[in-house]
Order: structure tokens, then sequence, then C-alpha cells
């Protein structure tokens, strides 16, 4: 058993276009890009499964590509989408709320950030 990947990190969608169910987040989010007036923080909340983690990973992506596509997607094959695609970028970090939500937890966050 070599790789393990949950089904739902697998086939998790990659693009605004791909995300089902939540039009209207997915538009608002890319009018935001095209316009130029991103927010300093977004607060995704809902029950679970409804998408919050993958639009956020989405919108990280598509922020941090150096070539958007006409209609504000990620490219895909610059350096920053595949340094995204294979976990390894420096601009971004995934934190779940969830299991880090203390305040020993956050200053351990803003000591990495350093």
């Amino acid at each position: 058993m070599e790789n393990f990947v949950v089904s739902a990190r697998k086939y998790r969608p990659a693009t605004f276009r791909s995300v089902v169910g939540q039009q209207h987040v997915t538009t608002t989010l890319q009018n935001a890009i095209q316009s130029q007036h991103l927010a300093q923080a977004f607060l995704f909340c809902g029950p679970r499964g409804v998408g919050k983690t993958t639009c956020a990973r989405i919108l990280a992506k598509t922020i941090n590509c150096t070539n958007l596509t006409a209609d504000i997607e990620a490219c895909g094959v610059c350096a920053s989408c595949v340094a995204f695609q294979e976990n390894a970028s420096f601009n971004v970090h995934e934190l779940d709320a969830a299991s880090n939500n203390s305040v020993e937890d956050i200053r351990s966050l803003v000591e990495q950030v350093r």
C-alpha cells in the first residue's frame, strides 16, 4: 500500500470551475482576484463537506499563480503552481483549525512564520 490518498483528497477540485454547488463563492473569489481587491483575510465557514478547504486551497493557488488564465484560473504549469501541487510551496501553509485551536498553537504558528 504505497502512497495511499484518501479519495476526498485524490478527487478534490483543482480549479474554481470544477467546484460543484458553490458557484456564488467561486464567482465572488474570482471577481476579487480580477479586480485586485483581495481582503487581508478570508473566513470560510459552514458544515463539513461543503468545500471550505477546497475553495481556500484554490484561492491560495490562484493568487500565487504567476500566469493566470483569461477566466481567472491558475495555470497549473508555473513554478508556483507546480510547488503548490507538490505541497512544497513556501507561500501556502494549510492549518486545520479544529486541531490547532490553543494559544500555544497560535504562538507556535507565529514563531514559524518568522
